[in-house]
């Protein structure tokens, strides 16, 4: 896990799906800088790649990252904010193949001092566990608004918290009762969806762990393993951690 007291410590921003990435992005950082649009969008240090206002962009390419790698060796012209900063922001991470993540994360955890990552994503759950181990999460004021006003409130939030306390065979009865491979897929996203939420609100090793475990879960499930045998297993992960 990065240091919380590193001034360029690598960023996750959880989009709304309402609007462009970009879009909300462009908002933060102008916020985070307290710099008008206009000034941020023209100075040469604000790097973007595969912002979802580009036509032509889609998932991000293992070579893109090599590029990355490559220019942050070297110092900004001018620099974005106090610490004249080059800012990387990657736009729909989650679509980054997972050799192009991989090939990120040493980037992420130790940045020279000059750069600041920004990585933006609606569905932070798909991004790689390790990858989220090395962000802190951040929600964009779009997506805050919304979900102030209630426009997500029909969402699912599982009280996995109890699973620590659930004796192992109410545990197993519950993994039974979804009968179904849908149902259970369902159950796992939601259980994924309440992880990731709270692991932006205090991030912890123990839900980076539970993430971790979740998605693997979900692969099995993907891969028609017994529906049953892999809930148990990831149920009986929250008695452990």
């Amino acid at each position: 896990m990065p240091s919380q007291k590193s001034p360029n410590l690598s960023l996750l921003l959880h989009c709304s799906e309402s609007t462009d990435q970009y879009s909300q992005a462009v908002a933060f950082l102008t916020e985070k800088y307290h710099l008008t649009e206009p000034d941020l969008l023209k100075n040469p240090d604000l790097h973007w790649v595969n912002p979802d206002n580009d036509p032509e962009n889609g998932a991000v390419k293992i070579e893109q990252i090599r590029d990355i790698t490559a220019e942050i060796q070297m110092r900004p012209f001018q620099g974005v904010g106090e610490l004249k900063q080059a800012i990387f922001v990657i736009c729909k991470i989650e679509l980054a193949s997972v050799p192009a993540q991989n090939a990120l994360l040493k980037s992420l955890e130790e940045p020279p001092a000059h750069v600041q990552f920004l990585l933006t994503s609606t569905q932070p759950q798909r991004v790689l566990p390790t990858i989220l181990s090395r962000v802190k999460g951040e929600e964009s004021e779009l997506l805050q608004k919304e979900n102030t006003s209630g426009k997500h409130s029909k969402e699912s939030k599982i009280e996995y918290g109890k699973f620590k306390n659930d004796s192992y065979t109410e545990l197993m009865e519950l993994a039974g009762s979804y009968k179904e491979k849908p149902e259970a897929v369902s159950f796992v996203k939601e259980l994924l969806n309440t992880l990731h939420r709270d692991n932006i609100l205090e991030p912890t090793a123990s839900n980076t762990k539970l993430i971790q475990e979740t998605v693997t879960a979900l692969e099995y499930l993907q891969k028609n393993v017994n529906t049953r045998l892999v809930l148990e297993h990831l149920l009986f992960q929250f008695k452990s951690v």
